[in-house]
């Protein structure tokens, strides 16, 4: 009776649980046929990471960005969206909005958008406000000026990378693909920055679209 006491007691804890045992980010993928009418270039879709206790979701999110697809993923046609080159420093959120603070190489646009919407997935946040040594980055105006606040997702609404799920025109062809199956783009008008993976070579540039790249 002794055994069987503590046991049930640790099987209660571990069926109650910390929170979601997962966390769900955004990397570029190429989805093909599946993808947007008409578009070749990769798309932001969602993937599951393993939540870890140890850190704080919204820090989780932007070490999962830049860890990038696995080997699994990157066989489905998933790519880096931001180089190694790239670090983070600090993630701080007050309120809705959570500032990320980053050295080294500044994220290109697909980077960028991929930290905003991978965040933004996680519960109270809205906003992100990305620094790269101390000063607002990686989104720029066609002024050439960093964009000025912080960064939501309806910013990049109409944006060819815009992920699948969250489409409100030009859908997917094969329409919401489950999230292991999905894409990002990198559209951007100067081509990626920052160390990506992605060459400027694999994309187009984006009609209608507010800024251009770092």
């Amino acid at each position: 009776m002794r055994c069987i006491v503590p046991l049930l007691l640790v099987l209660a804890l571990a069926g109650c649980g910390g929170g979601s045992a997962s966390l769900t980010i955004y990397l570029p993928q190429r989805l093909g046929p599946e993808g947007p009418t008409g578009q070749r270039v990769p798309v932001l879709m969602p993937v599951e990471r393993e939540r870890r206790a140890t850190m704080s979701a919204a820090r989780q999110a932007v070490f999962g960005v830049m860890g990038g697809p696995g080997p699994a993923e990157r066989a489905s046609g998933y790519l880096d969206a931001i180089g190694l080159s790239t670090r983070l420093l600090a993630v701080r959120v007050s309120g809705d909005m959570a500032t990320v603070e980053l050295a080294g190489a500044e994220p290109g646009y697909l980077g960028a958008a991929a930290i905003v919407y991978s965040v933004t997935e996680q519960a109270g946040v809205e906003r992100v406000l990305l620094r790269l040594g101390g000063r607002p980055c990686c989104i720029h105006t066609r002024r050439g000026t960093p964009w000025p606040g912080a960064l939501e997702r309806s910013t990049f609404r109409g944006w060819t990378g815009e992920p699948c799920p969250l489409r409100t025109e030009n859908r997917c062809r094969a329409g919401q693909p489950k999230p292991r199956m999905n894409f990002a783009s990198s559209d951007i008008f100067s081509g990626v920055q920052g160390g990506s993976h992605v060459s400027s070579t694999s994309t187009a540039s984006t009609p209608g679209t507010r800024w251009t790249a770092s």
